[in-house]
C-alpha cells in the first residue's frame, strides 16, 4: 500500500548520491519526524530522484528541516526486540526553512488583491436595486 504524503522533519544523517541499477541518479536521505509529546517520532528513508531535489538535499547538513511530498509506503523493523515502523517517501516535491525566506521575498509578486467590500456596501447596494423587499415569513 502506498499514501500520499507530506511529512516535516529533520535530517538524522549526511544525505548520499546513489545510483540505481538502471543507472539512474538519486539522493538517499535519512529524517525524522517528531511526534506528539506522547507518540513516537517516525523515521523516513527519503529518495529524491529530481535533479533539483538531489542538489537541494546534497546541500542540507545534519539537523536542518525539510518537508518533503510525496508517496509513501510504510514499513517495520525489529531493533533490540521492540517494533518500529516508518515510512520510504519517493519525493515529488521538497521544500526548506531557505526556498520559504526566498519565496516570501519575490521582486516579480503580482499585486496584491483588493480587500473584498463590507457587507454593509453589498447590502446597499442590493437596496438600491430594489431587491431588499421584506419577506413575511
Amino acid at each position: 500500500m502506498s499514501l500520499d504524503v507530506l511529512v516535516t522533519g529533520c535530517l538524522v544523517k549526511p544525505p548520499q548520491e546513489r545510483e540505481s541499477r538502471n543507472g539512474k541518479p538519486y539522493v538517499l536521505a535519512h529524517l525524522v519526524s517528531k511526534g506528539a509529546r506522547d507518540e513516537e517520532d517516525t523515521f523516513c528513508s527519503v529518495f529524491a530522484y529530481r535533479t533539483s531535489d538531489r542538489e537541494q538535499l546534497l546541500s542540507m547538513a545534519i539537523g536542518e528541516g525539510v518537508s518533503v511530498a510525496g508517496r509513501a509506503s510504510i514499513n517495520t523493523w525489529e531493533k533490540a526486540g521492540v517494533s518500529k515502523t516508518g515510512l520510504t517517501i519517493t519525493a515529488a516535491r521538497l521544500m526548506t526553512v531557505g526556498d520559504a525566506r526566498v519565496n516570501s521575498r519575490h521582486e516579480d509578486e503580482p499585486a496584491p488583491v483588493a480587500a473584498p467590500e463590507p457587507a454593509l456596501a453589498r447590502h446597499e447596494a442590493v437596496a438600491a436595486d430594489g431587491l431588499d423587499d421584506d419577506i413575511p415569513f
